[in-house]
């Protein structure tokens, strides 16, 4: 789970760095492309693997304020690769939608637009629905929470 909320918000640090280092790129830029994200996954693993393996208590303790098992903290290489790959790339993909100035999208093979612009409409269209996504997940979280409030209460019957 840390590696699919860091890897799905750290995208958005570029504009940030664009302005601190005073570059002259777009504020979409290479980061939010899908080379990007595939790059940027790599010291993005090793790093939630250490904060995993060295400070697992800082992190149980999350877990637990969140009501997450704290078993599942516990997370391969492989594992935590994948869930930044999927969190990255999916940010990616509806900014696709929502962004006119996107020219990254696809390096290095297209650098030029954004060939998924399709106007203001469809943007908002997407918006929503990620909102939508957002406040589902969050209501399933919450249901699994309570869930399992209840089924430690309940006496087991034979």
């Amino acid at each position: 789970m840390l590696a699919l909320v860091i890897s799905s918000s750290i995208i958005d640090l570029e504009p940030f760095f664009m302005l601190l280092f005073n570059l002259q790129q777009p504020p979409h830029g290479f980061w939010h492309s899908y080379l990007g994200v595939l790059l940027l996954s790599v010291p993005l693993t090793l790093g939630v693997y250490l904060v995993e393996l060295k400070g697992l208590g800082a992190v149980e303790r999350a877990y637990k304020m969140l009501k997450i098992d704290s078993l599942q903290v516990k997370h391969g290489l492989g594992v935590i690769f994948y869930t930044s790959l999927v969190g990255g790339f999916s940010h990616v993909f509806f900014d696709m939608f929502t962004h006119r100035s996107f020219p990254y999208v696809f390096y290095p093979v297209v650098t030029f637009s954004n060939p998924f612009w399709m106007g203001f409409e469809v943007a908002m269209v997407v918006e929503v629905l990620v909102v939508l996504l957002s406040a589902y997940s969050c209501w399933l979280w919450i249901e699994s929470f309570f869930r399992k409030k209840t089924t430690k209460n309940k006496p087991l019957t034979t």
